[in-house]
């Protein structure tokens, strides 16, 4: 089952992050730099307020759920994220009324908020009731609904608050592939029991993503302090650009093995547990290793193209950094933040929260004033590194999770040889289209041989079986004749 959920969930993400970047680019071009600068401001804000309402619940709800007491569980989930939406929608009515906000900010925020939290928490329900086919339909949904509804808004009527409208609302109509999982237990009773449950273990997690997301942010709003939206909407669009092509398949990763780990370390079966979780963290050590090479070999081609001559100015110095930020960020979020689950630790996560915000901001304002945008990925760069120092101590000790870091260093041995293949192409054949064939090769042939030493995301499994089945084709069933030799008949 677990190489069909890989599948599942792997393919969705590829096609995901292919529209995800298909409206990057559309989105960069029709608002151009200072109009997708408001755009992304306003997304930060979002995650924001996002991390501090409605996200916590979630993990919460996933960290208790069973599947012998669904109906107990989805049905508080459903009442407890009504609640705190309408009153996330009250409280931004007042600040807008009062003046603290403007009356555009504060509808953008509450619609991509609303969006991203009827959307994770349908996932979330998909992922613990392990239908994996739907939610990575639901996946592939939500980048195509974005894409066209963003470009309807942007084409129709230009302005940052149409485009986040859009997309707030291709969230929402993303879920429809999961209405057969979601209804079943929505006119069940809540139970106030489970809900004082979700609270006790979530408001540590509250405080924690909140400022985990100000921590995300914090880099775009000073730079959007200090220079402007037009330099934010660069930034952030080659930001959103590698964090994309890295942490599709690392959301993908996660919600293939990390459910399965949960369940068997639920069940008391800690082998298990650790093998679902060894296959996980080799597989996120493939993705941001390999993913770095990738990018620092062709990043600066690919901003060039995708998003043009406007966001492509300062790609350069910027690109080592970011690639650094999203391979940490991989590990933090999807691997080392998962240790919350394993041993209870809930307030790992807001430790590692505050340490990303205090050493973000604090290298931000240092930084930014000095390199702008430079200093802003070197800011956030380090305040990942400060996260995932935080959750290795926390999980120091820790039973379940494995950190096999020989395999680490293995993966990035196979790694560093893709990347000096490419220097060495790069030298000797310049810039040509056989020169990024070759450099491509490269990098494929090493993640090949890496992902057979260390079955990389079950890829000796998922080889030998595509092997049994081709080996299959034209052999006969026992019983059946065998195939009749092709006639020499014209006719």
């Amino acid at each position: 089952m677990i190489e069909r959920h890989v599948v599942f969930y792997v393919g969705s993400k590829v096609v995901a992050a292919v529209l995800n970047l298909a409206s990057v680019a559309l989105f960069t071009r029709l608002a151009g730099p200072a109009g997708y600068g408001e755009y992304l401001i306003a997304f930060s804000w979002a995650y924001i307020v996002y991390g501090w309402s409605t996200q916590w619940l979630q993990l919460a709800f996933f960290a208790h759920y069973s599947q012998d007491a669904a109906a107990r569980h989805v049905p508080t989930l459903y009442v407890m994220l009504a609640g705190l939406l309408a009153l996330l929608a009250i409280m931004a009515a007042i600040a807008a009324v009062t003046g603290i906000v403007a009356w555009s900010m504060a509808v953008k925020v509450v619609s991509l908020v609303l969006g991203l939290s009827v959307y994770d928490a349908a996932t979330q329900i998909g992922k613990a009731k392990l239908s994996a086919g739907r939610v990575s339909l639901t996946i592939a949904l939500r980048g195509v609904l974005v894409l066209l509804a963003g470009a309807f808004a942007l084409s129709g009527f230009k302005t940052a608050l149409a485009l986040t409208l859009a997309v707030g609302a291709a969230h929402v109509l993303a879920v429809l592939p999961l209405l057969p999982v979601l209804l079943p237990d929505a006119g069940q009773a809540w139970s106030k029991m489970t809900a004082t449950r979700y609270t006790h273990y979530g408001w540590p997690l509250m405080a924690s993503f909140g400022t985990a997301s100000l921590g995300q942010n914090i880099d775009r709003l000073l730079l959007a302090h200090q220079g402007g939206t037009a330099l934010v909407g660069p930034y952030g669009a080659i930001g959103d650009l590698i964090r994309q092509s890295m942490v599709f398949i690392s959301e993908a990763i996660a919600i293939a093995y990390v459910p399965m780990a949960k369940d068997a370390a639920g069940r008391g079966d800690k082998v298990a547990a650790r093998g679902f979780l060894t296959l996980a963290f080799r597989a996120f050590a493939a993705v941001s290793l390999f993913g770095g090479v990738f990018l620092i070999s062709f990043a600066e081609r690919l901003v060039a193209i995708i998003l043009g001559p406007d966001f492509s100015a300062i790609t350069g110095p910027l690109i080592p950094w970011l690639a650094l930020g999203a391979g940490l960020a991989i590990f933090r979020a999807y691997y080392l933040g998962q240790v919350i689950y394993f041993t209870g630790r809930s307030g790992l996560e807001l430790m590692a929260s505050v340490a990303t915000v205090a050493v973000t901001t604090g290298l931000a304002f240092v930084l930014i004033p000095v390199q702008g945008a430079v200093g802003a990925a070197i800011s956030l760069a380090a305040g990942q590194a400060a996260a995932c120092t935080v959750f290795l101590a926390g999980a120091y000790g820790e039973t379940v999770m494995p950190m096999p870091w020989r395999d680490f260093a293995g993966i990035g041995a196979w790694a560093a040889a893709g990347y000096a293949g490419t220097l060495a192409v790069s030298r000797m054949a310049g810039e040509t289209p056989v020169s990024v064939v070759l450099e491509l090769l490269c990098i494929g042939l090493t993640l090949f041989g890496a992902a057979r030493v260390y079955n990389i995301m079950n890829f000796n499994d998922i080889l030998a079986e595509l092997t049994s089945l081709a080996g299959n084709v034209g052999v006969a069933e026992p019983g059946e004749a065998p195939p009749a030799p092709p006639s020499n008949d014209a006719s």
